[in-house]
């Protein structure tokens, strides 16, 4: 088994936010790798996050943490529980959509997202997205009752790398159905274009309805010299509102323009070397021996003196240690 001493990507992350382009590219194309490499042994993980990705000493990355995965996954729209983490799960999960193995793509983004601006895409009750421009502009209609069905379509304002290759506009081949736990039943429908969304989700089971009120109709915000192929990566592809059309941009992830130049066979190889530096930590000395009590309490911190009122509490067991009868002592 390998010793993945390098910790996970959220301490990473909490140390060096925004990482640098090649930095965001490096981490960004060895996850897909892992992604793509469980995916086709029909494995969908269902949590990816920042926690659950590590690296080993020399900056590569490794997924970890399979408690809440599925196997032997054969369809794009093949579950149907609602299981993750909140801030990474996809809207079809909220909106209760079978899924697949786009619900991970959709989490990748979420990430990709936070180690390129340092930031979280979405709003939520304690956090707010990034200021600045919005370039993806989006029109969401739903119509909200105690089922709630949503038909999305988006456009994009701006260019990305010169011209979008695959303008997202018009009516999305699927539509996005599924039933959220509301309080009205009255039907009630809406409009919302930007970032500005107006459907009511009613009462979710979730706890942070601003949180599924914003992944379901809000689009990320991007610096104005943010890089226009990573925007369309992230805000176009991973972060597609339908997952059947994330199903298609997934196939063709590796040649993205974002990607260009990469080499995926010695990347899959492990013979790419990370664009940045490890911490070296210093040697540990494990010759020398040492008492339980030193590892748990090096500084003696732990063992506060007892009041005798609270020493009394302790009289009268069957055993008594002997460092109890010491402290005993007068």
């Amino acid at each position: 088994m390998e010793c993945l001493n390098g910790g996970d990507l959220r301490n990473f992350l909490n140390k060096r936010a925004p990482l640098t382009i090649d930095m965001t590219r490096f981490f960004t194309a060895e996850i897909i790798c892992g992604l793509q490499s469980l995916h086709n042994r029909g494995i969908v993980h269902r949590d990816i996050k920042p926690e659950n990705i590590f690296l080993n000493s020399s900056g590569h990355v490794r997924i970890a943490d399979f408690g809440l995965s599925e196997t032997d996954v054969h369809s794009s729209h093949a579950l149907t529980s609602i299981v993750g983490t909140p801030n990474y799960m996809a809207l079809e999960l909220y909106l209760e959509i079978p899924y697949g193995f786009a619900a991970d793509y959709f989490s990748l983004g979420v990430i990709v997202y936070e180690i390129a601006t340092g930031e979280y895409p979405f709003s939520s009750s304690d956090t707010v997205p990034g200021t600045v421009s919005a370039t993806v502009s989006a029109t969401v209609s739903a119509t909200v009752s105690a089922t709630v069905s949503a038909t999305v379509s988006g456009t994009v304002s701006g260019t990305v790398s010169g011209t979008v290759p695959d303008t997202v506009s018009g009516t999305v081949p699927d539509t996005i159905s599924g039933t959220i736990s509301c309080t009205a039943s009255s039907t009630a429908s809406s409009t919302a274009s930007g970032t500005d969304s107006n459907i009511d989700l009613g009462t979710s089971l979730f706890l942070d309805e601003v949180l599924v009120d914003s992944i379901c109709n809000q689009y990320p915000r991007f610096p104005k010299d943010f890089s226009m192929d990573l925007m369309d990566l992230i805000a176009v592809k991973l972060l597609c509102k339908s997952s059947s059309l994330r199903v298609m941009h997934v196939k063709y992830l590796q040649s993205h323009p974002f990607f260009k130049g990469v080499d995926w066979m010695k990347l899959k190889a492990g013979e790419i070397s990370p664009p940045f530096d490890m911490e070296t930590l210093p040697p540990m000395d494990l010759t020398t021996e040492m008492m339980m009590e030193e590892i748990i309490d090096p500084d003696n911190e732990l063992k506060p003196e007892l009041s005798e009122e609270n020493r009394e509490l302790y009289c009268g067991f069957s055993f008594t240690s002997k460092v109890w009868r010491e402290i005993q002592r007068p």
